[in-house]
């Protein structure tokens, strides 16, 4: 256990500066500096002074209270435990996460995951220190796996000289990086090339050498194994819980080459498809203008977490594979399963176009493959997409054939994230909802859904939303 209370770790690492006064290490990772190391810790301890009675403890054990006290220390306290979760939930590659909390002569142990936190009640460890002391030697006993840390993330050792094969891999990639940008094409582009953005990216993401690299792997529904290597995401969702969905520009270890890895905790629950299955469906037939999977697949064992009984459906004996449960209105503790999808196109921001005709293409584009999954002639196809915003809008540098026959590399429109996707309905079927809470980005969503947001989603909605993101990039830019 080492002190870090003294001083922040760098701004690379951590820009909101967070200083948790204590955590738990391997001995050989254990620091002397007074820092948090926050990518090296097992178990954060947070000390806070009980002069004053509970009024810094975060949570309220009184029967008749909310538990989220709404009292302005009790709050603070809170949101203080809620960042140092976020900021691990960022740094390490976690399933869960346990947190000691010293509160004077009372403590409080925490699991976090994406659904929520879970505490025990407030204990007077001086009356009862066997409770502290048990946890503590379990603790230390425990595997890496049984203490949150995720087995299929597999962490890369830096050589003295802080590099590794990643470093050696952007090198190499080097000699065969294309320029990106809009222009006729005397020639075919080369076999294995990639393009600059999309290297850049790459070699940002291991430009913060105190910023842990990993091998993820991807086990498809064919138990085939994919390893990707990965350094600090292109994209992190904020939040210690839902989704929390981290983008990578990864490089695949078997076919070697660069790739875009979601790395994501989806809402599980019964008829809601994996956002790969509706892909491969897209893919299958023919829509164009939406990303291409290269492969899929939940990530660890199925665990049976916060289920009721009645949640696993008739004729379901297993109770450690359970099918997804039902969505219940009585239960807003959400249920999510960690998946990761391995896409071949890696793409460029909306906000990076040059120029008006440009912006209209791209987004015409994406409306053609919204039309295409919603109106395609296979009704097993069908699909509403129910999330377009600016950030599922992207730019992807395409080949293409010119009217005199040349080639040309032409900025096209790709349509991503259809994690919230949901098949069209027939007109004698009735769509219910699957999950208690679908989110949504209120600057883009339709006046007939602010006006009355319990209404499904209908692709008159999402037409309203591609024009009201053209309209802003359009002002904006």
């Amino acid at each position: 256990m080492c002190r870090s209370e003294a001083r922040p770790d760098p701004l690379d690492l951590d820009t909101s500066r967070q200083k948790v006064d204590a955590a738990f290490f391997h001995t050989k990772d254990a620091p002397t500096d007074g820092r948090p190391h926050w990518v090296d810790q097992c178990l954060p301890c947070e000390f806070k002074n009980r002069k004053r009675g509970n009024e810094l403890d975060p949570f309220d054990d009184r029967e008749d209270s909310n538990i989220e006290s709404s009292a302005l220390l009790r709050k603070k306290s809170r949101g203080q435990i809620i960042s140092y979760a976020d900021l691990l939930f960022a740094l390490q590659q976690r399933t869960f996460l346990f947190m000691l909390l010293i509160i004077g002569r009372r403590f409080r142990l925490l699991r976090w995951d994406r659904s929520g936190v879970v505490t025990t009640k407030s204990t007077d460890y001086f009356k009862h220190p066997d409770l502290l002391c048990d946890f503590l030697w379990r603790f230390s006993h425990s595997s890496s796996t049984a203490l949150g840390f995720d087995p299929t993330a597999i962490r890369l050792p830096l050589r003295p000289n802080l590099t590794n094969e990643m470093d050696d891999i952007a090198i190499e990639l080097e000699k065969v990086a294309v320029d990106h940008t809009n222009r006729p094409l005397d020639e075919a582009l080369p076999d294995g090339f990639v393009f600059t953005y999309v290297l850049e990216l790459f070699k940002n993401s291991i430009a913060i050498k105190e910023w842990p690299r990993h091998q993820l792997s991807i086990t498809d529904d064919n138990g085939d194994k994919h390893h990707y290597l990965v350094g600090k995401p292109t994209f992190r969702a904020s939040g210690a819980v839902g989704r929390t969905t981290k983008g990578y520009v990864a490089y695949d270890v078997q076919a070697k080459r660069l790739v875009w890895l979601k790395d994501t905790w989806r809402a599980w629950y019964e008829d809601i498809e994996r956002e790969g299955d509706v892909l491969l469906r897209l893919n299958k037939a023919g829509v164009s203008n939406v990303p291409t999977v290269i492969c899929h697949g939940d990530v660890g064992k199925r665990k049976r977490e916060h289920l009721a009984s009645d949640d696993v459906p008739r004729g379901h004996a297993d109770p450690t594979c359970p099918a997804p449960p039902r969505c219940r209105a009585d239960c807003s503790m959400r249920h999510h399963r960690h998946y990761r999808v391995a896409i071949e196109e890696v793409c460029l921001e909306l906000k990076k176009y040059v120029e008006a005709q440009q912006l209209v293409t791209v987004v015409l584009e994406c409306i053609i493959a919204h039309m295409g999954a919603a109106t395609s002639e296979d009704f097993d196809v069908n699909v509403l997409h129910r999330d377009i915003v600016d950030s599922n809008i992207m730019i992807y540098p395409r080949v293409r054939v010119r009217e005199d026959g040349g080639l040309a590399l032409v900025w096209t429109g790709m349509l991503i994230d259809w994690d919230l996707s949901k098949p069209i309905m027939g007109p004698n079927e009735r769509s219910l909802a699957r999950q208690p809470i679908c989110t949504a980005n209120w600057q883009f969503t339709s006046v007939n859904l602010l006006m009355n947001s319990r209404q499904p989603v209908r692709s008159c909605d999402d037409l309203e939303s591609f024009l009201l993101i053209l309209v802003y990039y359009a002002m904006r830019y």
